[in-house]
């Protein structure tokens, strides 16, 4: 009997913000179009993260961090490759204002959400 391993090859990269500063803890995700989705990693203090046994193929790259506004790539990935993706990720948006009802007076105890 022959098992055949899928082919694996590592996925390395850093977060920074748009001043070149390291993120610390943002969640990088690597999602596959096939069979096997890659468990997700977090970057150090250093911005760095690593998916050291990485399925090959496509994959849908996804890096969140609080405060700032989420990346998405798409890459593809070859057997024994060491693929570097580097990511700059803007200040999340800010929304302001005031909730008053019809007459123009302030709504208290109300949360707003927006997607």
């Amino acid at each position: 009997m022959l098992v055949e391993l899928p082919a694996s090859a590592t996925l390395v990269g850093s977060v920074r913000d748009q001043e070149g500063r390291p993120i610390a803890g943002a969640e990088i995700a690597a999602l596959s179009w096939g069979y096997r989705q890659t468990p997700g990693v977090e970057s150090d203090a250093n911005g760095e993260f690593e998916f050291p046994d990485i399925d090959v193929g496509h994959r849908a790259i996804t890096v969140e961090a609080t405060g700032y506004a989420p990346a998405h790539r798409t890459i593809e990935i070859a057997a024994g490759a060491t693929v570097r993706q580097d990511f700059v990720l803007a200040p999340a948006a800010r929304i302001r204002g005031r909730l008053t009802d019809p007459r123009g007076q302030p709504l208290t105890s109300w949360w707003i959400a927006a997607k």
